[in-house]
């Protein structure tokens, strides 16, 4: 009982203590608004598809103190950074250099990077800023950043991150709500922390760093900066407002983990202290909650905690709206939850923390690195991205790197969630890229599609087509389809599988083409055709009034082929209609969603993506329109709305990790009891693309 009083006791004073340091923190904060002087060169490291490099380009554009220049550095040209940031490079109303910076493998590459930055710097610089790709500065940031800098008043000024959910869920919302919290904490000068995402150097600064030859052999900037800043005895100004709103996507316990693991590695004491604190703050709830049910004291202490939690809340909110990054609506009630929830969220961001423990591989980025000491980093691992594929649907070039997937990955994915081999794709390590094209279409490539032995296995298993076949009445695709089909027309089903649209187009003579119509069980009396699309379109070239395909182009490796040989068996003036899975939606806000994988679904379509493939095949867009989702995708949309981890709309959607797969088993298995209650809410959002587009002549 002495145990659980004492634990409680420290609970509350920590609670206080944080409530002190948010309170003081949120009075403090104010924006600069004197103007300031000089010659100040950003350098930004970039790495990968940067999904958010425009609005950080138009950001600097829009800064009351206008750079000298920006300095890109990128590993080399093929990076996707390099092509992105030179395209963006006309946002800017100041020059624009891009560096390549190569590779090195004993140390992390965002320092490579930063070296070549550095090398850079000349005479005529005043002051230099670092940054990062995934800030949104606000237009007085640099003033404010580079004032002290330009006075000659302080030699180093830093910020820190201020955490904005874009991906909805439960963890990405505590991974925040913690980081919030260290981002109002004081910053004493003993524990030498520097955040290299706004990060300010005067000139004397640099002369005495020699910031390349701190930065060699290290993996993070930020500890190895402070540590020199320290060393050398330059104090570091931390500038209360100086708060980035940085965007946080799907992979944020991910991104948390990899910090805590560098910590741990680079800063024991520093890992050691805070994992003690927090361990102390988990018991000191738990043992509130138990003794709460007989003590009226500790009944009382847990409100006033809560009572303090919603002080944080309300300071928290109360400083995004002064740095000019109010929270949205969703997310401030997310946080409000994350707040009351306490006792419930220490654990999991202790197992975070946890998970850092045992680790000294480090994967960052496409780079994997080991750790044998503070300043020991090797790569053992370096992916990078194969060339970029045409498009599947234009054939431009420019596609952009999303991530990619082994054949391994894929299988056991298969394996685990359906119980089947995803053939042919092997079980090893050749990797399939996942890209974006300048059309809005995202593909796989080599796109690895099903066999006959995938989809028997796949279907036998699970019924997926006698579910479609149930609830066929009420699909919404073939209900819209339906409308656009003349009486009389002679329309043709491509890939007509259990031609369940045939019941929709009674008005209409309905011809199913399916070469494997044996497989499947047909209504009475409906005419199916066994030839495969491209022989059809030689055959009945230019028959048909309606030729539709639904859910079928996503299965294909050359969909601009198969809607052009679908064009060609229409009458001039005829209607193509096709309907696919769209991205994004609620289908790519599952994680690790097998459905959305090869070989089963090799190309994910958008408005766009359906617009340019008519374009393609010489062919007049109707329409191209999301639609509203069916009965039968109840449950996806519950897995998507309950599950603890959300990947972000531009990636990735695939990660080989226990939490990713954690959370797609807890979606389904939340999805499963939610659709039994509710099948599909009134404000579920659209899940499918529908294309319809007219033969010219």
């Amino acid at each position: 009982m002495l145990f659980l009083w004492a634990a409680a006791a420290a609970t509350g004073l920590f609670g206080t203590l944080m409530a002190a340091a948010g309170l003081l923190h949120a009075l403090r904060v104010r924006q600069d608004t004197r103007d300031v002087a000089g010659q100040v060169t950003l350098i930004l490291p970039l790495t990968g598809p940067v999904p958010r490099l425009e609005a950080l380009f138009q950001a600097l554009a829009a800064q009351r103190l206008r750079p000298r220049r920006l300095i890109v550095a990128v590993e080399s040209l093929d990076d996707p950074a390099a092509a992105r940031a030179s395209a963006a490079a006309a946002l800017l109303p100041f020059p624009m250099r891009l560096v390549v910076a190569e590779t090195s493998d004993t140390r992390g590459q965002k320092c490579t990077n930063l070296i070549a930055g550095f090398r850079q710097v000349d005479a005529l610089d005043d002051a230099v800023v670092m940054l990062d790709g995934d800030i949104l500065p606000q237009p007085w940031w640099l003033s404010t950043l580079a004032g002290p800098l330009l006075s000659g008043r302080h030699h180093i000024v830093t910020g820190y991150r201020w955490p904005c959910p874009v991906a909805p869920g439960a963890l990405t919302q505590i991974v925040v709500w913690f980081d919030r919290c260290m981002a109002t904490l004081p910053r004493l000068q003993r524990l030498a922390l520097v955040w290299g995402g706004s990060l300010g150097f005067s000139r004397q600064a640099l002369a005495v760093l020699d910031l390349p030859n701190v930065l060699d052999g290290a993996l993070s900037d930020d500890l190895a900066i402070a540590s020199a800043a320290r060393r050398a005895g330059i104090h570091v100004l931390t500038r209360l407002v100086l708060q980035l709103p940085t965007p946080y996507e799907a992979d944020t316990p991910g991104f948390m983990r990899r910090q805590m693991q560098i910590i741990h590695l680079c800063r024991p004491w520093l890992w050691r202290t805070a994992l003690a604190v927090n361990l102390l703050d988990a018991l000191g709830w738990a043992a509130l909650l138990i003794l709460a049910v007989s003590s009226p004291l500790a009944l009382g202490l847990l409100v006033l905690l809560l009572g303090f939690r919603l002080l944080r809340w309300w300071l928290n909110d109360r400083l995004a709206r002064v740095i000019e990054a109010p929270d949205s609506p969703a997310n401030r009630s997310a946080q409000l939850w994350v707040a009351l929830a306490a006792p419930v969220c220490i654990w999991l961001i202790l197992a975070l923390m946890l998970g850092a423990w045992p680790r000294r591989r480090i994967a960052w980025r496409h780079v994997t690195y080991a750790l044998d000491g503070p300043d020991k980093v090797r790569v053992i691992r370096r992916d990078t991205a194969p060339p970029a594929p045409p498009c599947p649907v234009t054939g431009d070039a420019g596609a952009v790197f999303v991530q990619s997937v082994t054949g391994r990955f894929l299988n056991d994915l298969w394996r685990l969630t359906f119980g089947v081999t995803a053939s042919p794709i092997p079980r090893d390590g050749t990797r399939y890229g996942l890209w974006r094209a300048p059309c809005g279409l995202v593909f796989f490539s080599p796109p690895m599609v099903g066999d006959q032995a995938f989809y028997g296995s796949l279907y036998k298993r699970w019924a997926f087509h006698e579910t479609l076949a149930h609830d066929s009445a009420a699909r919404v695709e073939f209900l819209e389809a339906a409308t656009l089909v003349p009486p009389g027309a002679l329309v043709l089903d491509v890939g007509a599988g259990t031609a369940s649209f045939s019941r929709h187009v009674g008005h209409a003579r309905y011809i199913g083409l399916e070469p494997y119509a044996s497989h499947y069980d047909l209504p009475q009396g409906v005419e199916i055709c066994t030839d495969t699309l491209p022989d059809h379109a030689v055959t009945a070239a230019g028959r048909y009034d309606v030729v539709c395909a639904f859910q079928v182009i996503e299965h294909v490796t050359d969909p601009r082929a198969m809607a052009a040989q679908m064009l060609a068996c229409l009458k001039p003036g005829g209607l193509l209609i096709l309907v696919a899975p769209l991205w994004p939606s609620t289908l790519t806000r599952v994680p690790n969603f097998a459905l959305n994988a090869p070989p089963h679904h090799v190309t994910w379509w958008s408005e766009p993506a359906m617009a340019a493939l008519a374009g393609a095949i010489g062919a007049d867009v109707v329409q191209a329109r999301p639609l509203p989702p069916t009965i039968h995708q109840g449950i996806i949309h519950w897995m998507a709305r309950l599950s603890p981890v959300k990947p972000g709309e531009h990636g990735p959607w695939f990660q080989s990790r226990w939490s990713w797969h954690f959370g797609l088993v807890l979606a389904y298995l939340a999805g499963r009891v939610a659709v039994w209650f509710k099948p599909m809410p009134a404000s579920a959002s659209p899940m499918d693309v529908m294309l319809v587009a007219r033969k010219r002549g």
